[in-house]
């Protein structure tokens, strides 16, 4: 009876905690598309004649030479995982104001950017941020997790000597590292703090009008293997459309303030006062980079079922080869005991508000420390890296934690 007893307590208390997060978002978001308005023209005008030459000087660079142009030192390091992909890994050891110090270690900070972009993502908005980068490969975010970041953390242990570090991930790595948290739950302590942007986990209300299509999501691998041999390159592919590189693309005024403003606004959501037109050739130059079909089409099979589960290859023989069930297994996020802070926009189509709360009661109390709207209505997915005060509506909240040591294990 005793047991019967606790079991229900806790089933009451998890209900009580998805109440107060599902009441904290208060009342549905409706999306706001739009396209570009007048004055969006005029303020687009504007800052290109702020630009030299009329074209941002950042278009076209590396991660690398961005980085150096910025007064950044840079390290490619590649590592190698348990399943043998070699990952490049873009390290800096320190900035331009805060030099290296004899006898003071530094705090270690990974960066994990989001389904199909690359580390200039962390970029668009100037070189203040540090980051490790990790080339996409053909495999689901459930690899990345269990492999990928294992080995970038052990490395950042190596090179620093820190054995427990911060980790701010953005939509997909996020996804990441709750696979790691919870299927390798023995990094949960070298995680001082997770700062969790748009987590891409829950996504019951996302797409709805394409239910009937992502009800098929389970056999989509198959005819991406047979058609795409395993990845989508849509950088090549905009290449041999348009004869340009996508990074190349949107830097004149002419059609950053036309059809490249409209195509942002339409496809991720409309926040012209956020917006710096002229970086919007660099935003293509980290995304679409090339994309794993599984890890697509992984995100469409948690679309179709609203559950966090590993990737289901469509037939119950190949499920029971795999995972010994007719089923996937579902992630287990009370095994999740490192320090979890979550942003979520409220014009993001992507992750939806109401499903950030679903994220967020899932996770331990003990573990989930704050969950912060971004004050900003038209805040979408993409704008934790594209929008202009990004640093102050998100970033500096993540460095004053670090900073001050907020939440790490004692």
């Amino acid at each position: 009876m005793k047991y019967v007893l606790i079991s229900a307590v806790v089933m009451l208390w998890s209900k009580i905690n998805k109440f107060d997060f599902i009441r904290q978002i208060g009342h549905e978001y409706p999306e706001i598309k739009s396209s570009m308005r007048s004055y969006d023209r005029v303020i687009c005008h504007d800052q290109f004649d702020e630009m030299k030459g009329g074209q941002n000087p950042d278009v076209g660079l590396s991660i690398d030479q961005l980085l150096v142009r910025n007064g950044y030192p840079v390290e490619i390091i590649n590592v190698t995982t348990e399943d043998g992909y070699i990952l490049s890994i873009y390290r800096i050891p320190f900035s331009p104001t805060s030099p290296t110090q004899k006898g003071v270690r530094k705090k270690a900070v990974m960066l994990q950017h989001g389904q199909g972009a690359n580390g200039l993502a962390w970029l668009i908005q100037g070189g203040s941020r540090n980051f490790v980068k990790k080339n996409l490969k053909i495999r689901s975010f459930h690899e990345m997790g269990i492999y990928d970041l294992p080995a970038i953390v052990e490395m950042v242990t190596d090179k620093t000597g820190n054995r427990a570090m911060y980790y701010v991930g953005h939509s997909m790595g996020t996804s990441m590292l709750t696979v790691m948290l919870t299927e390798r739950p023995e990094y949960n302590d070298r995680i001082l703090t997770a700062f969790l942007l748009s987590p891409a986990i829950q996504f019951g209300h996302t797409a709805q009008p394409l239910r009937k299509f992502t009800r098929f999501s389970n056999y989509f691998q198959y005819f991406f293997n047979k058609f795409l041999k395993g990845k989508f390159e849509a950088g090549k592919m905009i290449e041999q459309y348009t004869s340009k590189p996508p990074g190349f693309l949107c830097t004149s005024r002419r059609d950053a303030c036309d059809f490249c403003g409209n195509f942002m606004y339409l496809g991720f959501g409309y926040n012209g006062p956020q917006m710096n037109y002229t970086t919007l050739s660099i935003l293509l130059g980290a995304f679409p980079d090339t994309m794993s079909t599984k890890t697509w089409t992984h995100f469409v099979q948690l679309i179709n079922t609203d559950k966090f589960c590993q990737f289901n290859y469509g037939f119950k023989s190949t499920n029971r080869e795999k995972y010994g069930m007719d089923n996937p297994p579902c992630y287990n996020l009370v095994k999740v005991s490192a320090p979890i802070v979550m942003f979520w926009g409220q014009n993001d189509i992507f992750v939806k508000p109401q499903d950030a709360a679903k994220t967020a009661s899932k996770f331990p109390k003990g573990a989930l420390k704050e969950f912060i709207k971004v004050e900003d209505r038209l805040f979408s997915h993409i704008d934790f890296a594209m929008a202009i005060n990004a640093d102050i509506l998100v970033y500096n909240r993540a460095v004053t934690i670090m900073k001050n040591a907020t939440y790490e294990f004692s």
